[in-house]
């Protein structure tokens, strides 16, 4: 029965030789495959998960072999150094030994890295497989490690510019910029653009094509009241140009002036003007109360003798009367217009003077005219 059993493990394993010799393993036709699973369709990252203030990309895939897989050592191109600390390349949050899970057949796997802040350009992944060696009475046979490779890309644009601040100097008629610097480590500048002020929100680049390298801007060409932006820019995968969303906008530059409106002067008659003075307007006076009519010349009393009663007028009521307060007394508001005012208080008093003494007159002639009429006799 030994014997048997010897010669049967002799048969087992000289089959096995010659299935080997005639027929390789598919894998040494075929091929192991690695395929990048995330990002998705063109294999380019747009965008970042943020976590814990920094930009971290997700890169997933699968390993596919047809020998059973001892082991995967992966590499990227440009590298990426877990020890840069955030720098150009970015940091690898999962190492290398633990990135990559093999299936229970040990027939393929997948791998997961997570990296953080790492430039905009195009990488290659290639991970080396290491095949599990076969099981006696095989040993010797397992095939050769294989390289295995895939790219990705990453195009993420910058973030918005922060801690934007313009303080404008009156002395030299400047506006001076700063802001904060972007976290991403591949931004090559800022642009800075400026609005013409006066309301209007279209914003033009200042300060050429070029990016400025620092983070503050001086601007001598000054209006009032001009507001301010700032874009980063970062390189792209290709070699062409990311942009960020603009900064808020801050305004700086000298006030506007404020117009103060033209009120035209109150008018000032002649004679006013020609004496020095000025009259508030509503004021009243000579240049703005109309001249006083002319009075009736029927109402002159003649002082001619003989008297003639059919020339006598009769005088109304009303004229006799004493005149009102307000008739009498004109209020100026200013020193210049005192003389109006005595004049203006004088021409009523006088003409009832006037009309007194004549009614007085009156009143004597016809007192004579009746005296007259009484016939004397001689004792």
């Amino acid at each position: 029965m030994t014997f048997a059993r010897r010669l049967l493990a002799v048969a087992a394993a000289t089959c096995a030789l010659s299935l080997v010799a005639v027929a390789p393993p598919s894998s040494a036709q075929t091929g192991p495959r690695l395929t990048i699973t995330r990002p998705e369709g063109e294999s380019v990252f747009r965008e970042a998960e943020p976590r814990d203030d920094l930009a971290v990309l997700v890169v997933e895939g699968t390993i596919t072999a047809d020998h059973p897989i001892a082991q995967v050592d992966f590499t990227f191109d440009p590298a990426i150094d877990s020890d840069s600390g955030g720098g150009c390349e970015g940091e690898l949050l999962t190492s290398p030994g633990e990135a990559f899970t093999i299936d229970q057949d040990m027939m393929g796997g997948s791998f997961k890295y997570e990296l953080t802040s790492p430039c905009n350009r195009s990488y290659t992944l290639r991970a080396r497989i290491i095949y599990e060696e076969p099981v006696p009475p095989l040993e010797g046979f397992a095939p050769p490690p294989s390289d295995v490779e895939d790219g990705f890309s990453v195009a993420i644009p910058p973030t918005r510019v922060r801690g934007l601040s313009a303080t404008y100097d009156a002395a030299s008629r400047e506006v001076r910029l700063t802001w904060a610097r972007n976290p991403e480590p591949d931004v090559i500048g800022y642009y800075v653009e400026r609005s013409p002020g006066g309301g209007d929100d279209r914003f033009s680049r200042i300060g050429g094509e070029v990016p400025v390298t620092e983070l503050s801007f001086t601007d001598r060409d000054v209006r009032e009241e001009q507001r301010y932006r700032v874009v980063a820019v970062r390189s792209g995968p290709t070699g062409n140009v990311l942009l960020s969303d603009p900064s808020l906008p801050q305004t700086s530059g000298p006030a506007p002036s404020r117009a103060v409106p033209n009120v035209p002067a109150a008018p000032r008659s002649p004679e006013r003007a020609s004496s020095g003075g000025t009259r508030p307007s509503g004021s009243s006076g000579a240049s703005s109360r109309p001249s006083s009519p002319a009075r009736n010349q029927d109402n002159v009393f003649e002082e001619s003798l003989p008297f003639d009663p059919s020339r006598t007028t009769t005088i109304p009521p009303q004229e006799l009367a004493s005149p009102g307060d307000d008739a009498a007394v004109l209020t100026e508001v200013d020193g210049a217009s005192d003389e109006d005012g005595r004049r203006a208080t004088f021409v009523p008093v006088a003409g009832g003077l006037a009309l007194i003494v004549g009614a007085m007159h009156l009143f004597l002639l016809s007192r004579q005219a009746g005296e007259a009429e009484i016939p004397i006799v001689p004792r």
